[in-house]
């Protein structure tokens, strides 16, 4: 079997979401069979929100393409948005999917692919009693990079900045190799450094960044509408584990991010091997030394989405160190005042 690329079209479904593992999906789709009855169209789809996640499991959307909308007891209804997603069949049993999702992520990265936040789990045969027998589709969703790309730099600055820059990625695909794909950004970043301010560059990229899970925004939000304490919030962010760590001076919080790969960072020998294990972004960690520092503005959108959701105002995140500016880490300056 081999990983294929595919263009997921947008999908009502009928869902109820939980918390947990994988073993806790069967008791919830029978829910939801119910309450669909004859409304049904597709094999089940569990939507894993990887980042929502604590000792007991991670959040999940379990879930059954239907007809029309469902609103019965706990089951809704929803849209899944279309997207592209690197996707391959798993068959066998639910323990043993880990190989799978390692080979299509290793392909994802071979062609510099970034991948969301959450992804999809087609459920063709789901057998309890017979797990030998599952038949599964991994949909590892690409997070749309390009796409945000292209709408920030209209918005920021017009159309035909947009088409300049763009013609860097006219041969890309998602066919093409790891060389091609960071040779376009190398190109279209050069071009925005010679067209655009710092200001400018900043809202362009940031909003290009990977999304932080709105469920982990709220219940900051909520700490934050209760307290009106920035210092409370950081606490609670602390406890809770799964946020980035922060520490305050002043109205400006700085946070650094931990490598990639702890193992591979703390063996490398050479600071292109630690790089290539310290950087998150396979569109570029492999070739980090020719890219422009402006890219990792795209870095800092982590940070200023979760901080803009709690604090309800714009915030400025500045690139402190890069990896892309000779420094051996990445660290961005939240401000809080603006």
């Amino acid at each position: 079997m081999s990983v294929i690329h595919k263009k997921l079209e947008e999908t009502l479904v009928a869902y109820v979401r939980i918390h947990g593992k994988f073993s806790d999906v069967a008791k919830s789709l029978e829910i939801v069979r119910k309450a669909s009855e004859n409304k049904i169209v597709g094999a089940p789809i569990v939507v894993h929100h990887w980042l929502v996640q604590d000792s007991d499991g991670h959040d999940m959307d379990v879930c059954i393409p239907v007809s029309e909308e469902i609103l019965q007891g706990e089951v809704k209804s929803m849209i899944l948005e279309n997207c592209e997603a690197m996707t391959m069949t798993h068959s066998g049993s639910y323990e043993s999917i880990l190989d799978t999702y390692r080979k299509v992520t290793k392909e994802t990265y071979a062609h510099g692919l970034p991948i969301a936040e959450s992804g999809r789990e087609v459920l063709i045969i789901f057998d309890i009693d017979n797990p030998e027998k599952n038949v599964i589709e991994i949909q590892e969703v690409l997070h749309d990079w390009d796409n945000r790309f292209s709408k920030q730099l209209v918005d920021i600055l017009g159309i035909d900045a947009r088409n300049r820059v763009l013609e860097c990625y006219t041969n890309v695909s998602h066919e093409s190799s790891l060389e091609v794909r960071a040779n376009a950004v190398k190109c279209a970043i050069d071009l925005l450094d010679d067209i655009a301010t710092e200001d400018q560059k900043f809202e362009i990229l940031s909003s290009c960044a990977h999304v932080f899970p709105p469920e982990l925004i709220a219940k900051m939000r909520s700490v934050y509408v209760e307290t009106n304490s920035v210092d409370d919030v950081l606490e609670a962010m602390a406890a809770a584990g799964n946020y980035p760590k922060f520490t305050r001076e002043g109205n400006v919080l700085y946070s650094s991010k931990q490598p990639y790969n702890p193992d591979a960072f703390a063996k490398a020998t050479t600071r292109k091997e630690k790089m290539e294990a310290y950087c998150f972004c396979p569109m570029i960690k492999f070739n980090l030394d020719e890219i422009s520092g402006t890219f990792c503005y795209c870095g800092s959108g982590w940070s200023r989405r979760l901080w803009e959701g709690i604090l309800d105002k714009p915030v400025k995140v500045e690139i402190v160190k890069s990896l892309t500016r000779n420094d051996d880490e990445c660290t961005f300056a939240v401000h809080l005042s603006t």
